[in-house]
C-alpha cells in the first residue's frame, strides 16, 4: 500500500492515484488531494507504478524512507483532509512570500 499507480478505469479514464487498500484481485485508491476513496478496481487495469517524480526540479524517489514515511502519514490523516486543506492553503500563502 502507498504505491502510486497509473491505471485505466472501466469508463476509460486514466488515474494516477495512491493505493490505500488491497484485496485478492483488487485495489482501492485515493488521490492525494481528494476527500473520498475512488472505489475498487481490478488488478488487470494497472498500466504502471510510479518509481520517482520531479517536483521543483528535484527528483523524488518513491522508495526513499523519508518519502514513504510522509506518504504513510498523509494516508493516516485521510479522515482529517477536509479540515487540513483550508489550513494548508492559508499557511502556504505566507510561506511563498
Amino acid at each position: 500500500m502507498g504505491d502510486i499507480l497509473l491505471f485505466q478505469t472501466e469508463q476509460g479514464n486514466y488515474l494516477l492515484h495512491r493505493v490505500t487498500a488491497l484485496r485478492k484481485h483488487q485495489f482501492q485508491t485515493t488521490g492525494d488531494g481528494n476527500y473520498f476513496r475512488d472505489g475498487w478496481f481490478a488488478n488487470d487495469c494497472i498500466i504502471g507504478r510510479v518509481v520517482y517524480f520531479i517536483r521543483k526540479d528535484k527528483q523524488i524517489d518513491c522508495c526513499n524512507v523519508k518519502y514513504r514515511l510522509l506518504s504513510r502519514l498523509w494516508m493516516i490523516l485521510f479522515p482529517f483532509r477536509r479540515l487540513l486543506f483550508p489550513i494548508w492553503l492559508h499557511i502556504r500563502r505566507y510561506i511563498r512570500k
